[in-house]
């Protein structure tokens, strides 16, 4: 790592760190240390904060805020050029949203209240003066089972083993006109599992087309939103995944089949599904179920 924080007090820079473990589950407790250097003297007793945080940083799950170097040793006795090592220690929460990944913010201020240190990263300013550290992958501690159960592998390192269906209810929506109309969305849970680990970011389509094939709805996205993309996913991995489709307003009374698979952001290449008896799915589209809209707010399998 190569950070510093500078301000007329002086200018220190983070020159390394360790977190362990590099996965967790909810309710673990997780370590960071830090390898902090003051390049020249350190005027003031300054203050470390570290946050864990998915993606938002202000979604953040635990933090704390100590006196750098701590109280016996502050900022203000260090002497120039020397490394100190600090060890700050955290315990997940027992509800933190998980699987997902979370990074360590770090980022320094002296005075309560007063403003974040300025921070620069190879000579870059960022903005919200913080440095990111990690990530750290938080797993999951039990894993919910499937309303359905299936057994297909997607490439060579996931499996689908499973699905729930669930219409999620009516509510509204503005057009152009400012005119509001009923709508209504089908959520799809997904549940994956890493056979081994897996080198590409996967995104996931789920699909709804009626009986000539043509789309009526669709979402396509990164598991868990982008929380946990398939690139860290580990052997024996369970992965909930849930998407959700706005059906049309308008959209005729019928039977109407759900499709998921999996392809690469860069070209679309689609990832190659096969069954438990290994035999291949054409066109890398796995018909997942079929199920009856009656046009006025019920949706049933079939």
């Amino acid at each position: 790592v190569s950070e510093s924080a500078s301000e007329p007090r002086g200018c220190i820079r983070l020159l390394g760190y360790r977190a362990t473990p590099e996965a967790a589950r909810p309710g673990d407790w997780v370590t960071l240390t830090l390898y902090w250097q003051a390049m020249e003297p350190i005027t003031d007793d300054l203050t470390v904060f570290v946050q864990i945080a998915p993606r938002d940083p202000q979604q953040r799950v635990a933090g704390v805020d100590e006196f750098l170097g701590s109280s016996r040793y502050p900022s203000s006795a260090w002497r120039t050029d020397e490394v100190v090592r600090q060890v700050h220690r955290f315990q997940l929460p027992e509800d933190v949203p998980a699987p997902a990944l979370y990074w360590f913010n770090v980022g320094l201020y002296g005075e309560p209240g007063s403003e974040r240190l300025a921070t620069t990263v190879d000579d870059v300013v960022i903005g919200d003066r913080a440095v990111q550290l990690g990530p750290l992958a938080v797993q999951v501690q039990a894993a919910k089972e499937p309303q359905q159960r299936l057994d297909y592998r997607f490439g060579s390192a996931i499996r689908l083993v499973g699905y729930d269906i669930e219409a999620t209810g009516d509510g509204t929506s503005s057009d152009a006109e400012g005119s509001v109309e009923s709508v209504s969305s089908v959520s799809v849970t997904l549940y994956w599992e890493a056979n081994a680990a897996s080198e590409e970011d996967w995104v996931v389509f789920v699909h709804l087309a009626d009986a000539d094939g043509q789309l009526v709805a669709q979402h396509d996205g990164a598991p868990r939103d982008g929380e946990y993309p398939t690139r860290v996913w580990g052997p024996g991995d369970r992965v909930p995944d849930t998407h959700a489709l706005l059906l049309p307003p308008d959209l005729a009374a019928g039977t109407y089949r759900l499709q998921v698979g999996l392809y690469l952001p860069g070209d679309g290449a689609r990832a190659l599904i096969s069954d438990s008896a290994e035999q291949p799915v054409p066109d890398g589209v796995l018909p997942l179920a079929d199920i009856y809209w009656d046009g006025q707010g019920v949706l049933s399998g079939k």
